[in-house]
């Protein structure tokens, strides 16, 4: 069964086959700290497994929270949510992440193996044309961008670079 929301089509979280929510908050942390928290994972995961669904609620402008789905569409998570039903809303930026969004069936997959311990991250450069509220990335991997701004402002080398992950709107926006 699925459930519409604004035009767009989300899995209902009842209906997915994969361990996911209340099923998955054995598999997943949330650890905060620092004016920050993060998703970790508690055990391993195998490449190309969904992590968790992007659902929510959309809106036509982005927020920090929200994730890009369309041109001028982005999810954000309910503030008053069920945690588990909303993880995402807990995977932070990395310019050389851990998963990615499959915009076919709006799902978080690994991109490789992910060991026990290890924090969940994806590039926000993958999904969003402009950063709502650009951010200096402390992700400390070998191919940081510095400052995160959104896939308009990455040079043509580094949009090559990430174009298996990135999301189609963001490449016909970018025309």
């Amino acid at each position: 069964m699925k459930t519409e929301i604004t035009n767009i089509v989300f899995p209902r979280i009842t209906d997915h086959k994969v361990k996911f929510n209340c099923e998955r908050n054995n598999i997943f942390e949330v650890r905060t700290g620092n004016n920050n928290s993060g998703l970790y994972a508690k055990q391993e995961i195998k490449i190309d497994e969904v992590i968790c669904y992007l659902i929510g609620e959309t809106s036509d402008s982005p927020t920090k929270y929200t994730v890009q789905i369309y041109k001028d569409k982005h999810v954000n998570p309910p503030e008053a949510a069920d945690e588990s039903a909303y993880l995402w809303k807990y995977i932070n930026h990395s310019c050389q992440p851990v998963i990615y969004v499959d915009f076919t069936d709006f799902s978080f997959r690994a991109i490789r193996d992910i060991g026990h311990g290890e924090e969940i991250t994806f590039n926000y450069n993958t999904s969003e044309y402009e950063i709502a509220r650009p951010f200096k990335c402390n992700c400390r991997s070998q191919k940081c961008y510095g400052l995160v701004q959104g896939y308009k402002y990455l040079t043509e080398i580094e949009k090559k670079e990430i174009m298996k992950y990135t999301a189609e709107h963001l490449i016909r926006i970018d025309g």
